[in-house]
């Protein structure tokens, strides 16, 4: 139980750790 509540955080900080640089790199591409 505890070790697929750390998963789950892992998972969902990965997640947002990916959605940002996917944001970031949108930005760059964006930028003239």
């Amino acid at each position: 139980m505890v070790l697929w509540l750390s998963l789950e955080i892992l998972h969902d900080t990965h997640l947002k750790y990916l959605c940002s640089n996917v944001v970031k790199q949108m930005e760059f591409d964006l930028d003239p």
